[in-house]
C-alpha cells in the first residue's frame, strides 16, 4: 500500500526566526488557566496553573525568559495575548473550533 503524499502547501514552513527558547501552551479558563512548558527538544519541563486575571498573568510571565506562547482563541485570549506580548514574549492564538482543512486530510 502506498503512503499518501501531500502537496507542498500542506507542509508547514518555518516562521521567522524567534529568540524564544521555550514554548508554553496555555489552556485559558475563566478562573484558572493551565500551562505546559516545553524546552527546545520538546520535553515537558514545567506544568502549572495561574489565575486568569491581569495580576495572575503578570506574576507568571514577568520574570521569565522570552518564550513562544500559544493559546486557543476565546473570551480571554485577546487581553492575555496582549499582556504576554507586553512582557516580551511571542504570543499566538489559534482557532480551535475550525482546524485547517489539511488536518482532516492528514487524519484520513
Amino acid at each position: 500500500m502506498r503512503m499518501k503524499t501531500h502537496p507542498q502547501y500542506f507542509i508547514s514552513k518555518p516562521r521567522r526566526s524567534s529568540k524564544a527558547g521555550m514554548t508554553i501552551g496555555i489552556d485559558l479558563g475563566d478562573i484558572w488557566s493551565h500551562y505546559c512548558t516545553l524546552n527546545q527538544d520538546g520535553e515537558v519541563v514545567d506544568r502549572g496553573r495561574f489565575r486568569t486575571n491581569p495580576s495572575g498573568v503578570d506574576k507568571r510571565f514577568r520574570d521569565q525568559e522570552p518564550a513562544r506562547v500559544a493559546m486557543e482563541t476565546g473570551t480571554h485570549s485577546i487581553w492575555v495575548s496582549e499582556q504576554i506580548r507586553e512582557l516580551g514574549h511571542e504570543a499566538t492564538c489559534s482557532l480551535s473550533q475550525k482546524p485547517p482543512p489539511y488536518w482532516r486530510t492528514m487524519a484520513a
